[in-house]
């Protein structure tokens, strides 16, 4: 842990957070020092990337400071259906968390945030468990790959565009069954138990049909017996 983490947890207990309460942050120097100085630090990473990658990590960084600032965002307000193809930031990551601006599966709505799987070209036809392959056939611009292992809700604020709409429903079908099995899998074997149970019920059901159709079979055969 860093002196400087150490030092604002401290600031954050319990015993002490009822010192900061209706304070502003401009009424703390030493707070702004330490955060310019941290934002100073990042300046040797970024001089160490890629260009592709440090000009995607400018543009975020400009998006989530023009955000702070209170600019006003497209699709706020937007109501988005299962399927749609955005294109969304993904800004502000740790370790190896998906980041940058990438095309995403949208796989459900409410207000103010969509429930998304992020898609790649790189990983098509990888053979990874966790990715569902789709083809332009199924409505997408390329063939990419959808990485449920990076399924995250993100704010409205944080879509860029809106492309288009799959035309594949199984494949939608084929994302949410690999969430239900890689990340509830007590869900999955429960849906099986009801799919067996199902299936022995149906059974039971044709069964009972068979035989209501042999006893009116026989019914018809008794009445034509008693007419005569």
């Amino acid at each position: 842990m860093t002196v400087i983490i150490e030092t604002y947890l401290n600031k954050l207990s319990l015993q002490n957070r009822a010192n900061m309460d209706g304070m502003k942050a401009h009424q703390d120097p030493q707070l702004l020092i330490d955060v310019e100085n941290t934002l100073k630090s990042i300046l040797p990473y970024i001089s160490s990337l890629d260009m592709e990658d440090a000009v995607k990590w400018l543009i975020g960084c400009d998006r989530y400071v023009r955000d702070k600032k209170g600019s006003k965002w497209k699709y706020l307000t937007f109501t988005f259906t299962r399927g749609d193809i955005i294109y969304v930031e993904l800004f502000g990551h740790l370790g190896h968390e998906f980041t940058y601006a990438h095309p995403a599966v949208v796989l459900g709505n409410g207000v103010g945030w969509v429930l998304i799987a992020p898609t790649s070209t790189k990983i098509y036809s990888d053979g990874n468990g966790y990715h569902v392959d789709l083809e332009q056939a199924d409505g997408v611009a390329q063939n990419c790959g959808v990485m449920i292992e990076n399924i995250r809700t993100v704010s409205k604020q944080r879509i860029i565009k809106k492309f288009t709409k799959m035309t594949n429903t199984k494949k939608l079908d084929m994302i949410d069954d690999k969430i239900i099995r890689f990340f509830t899998p007590q869900v999955r074997i429960k849906i099986n138990e009801l799919i067996i149970e199902n299936h022995e019920l149906k059974k039971i059901i044709i069964q009972n049909y068979d035989e209501i159709a042999r006893l009116g079979a026989e019914i018809q055969t008794l009445t034509r017996q008693q007419a005569l």
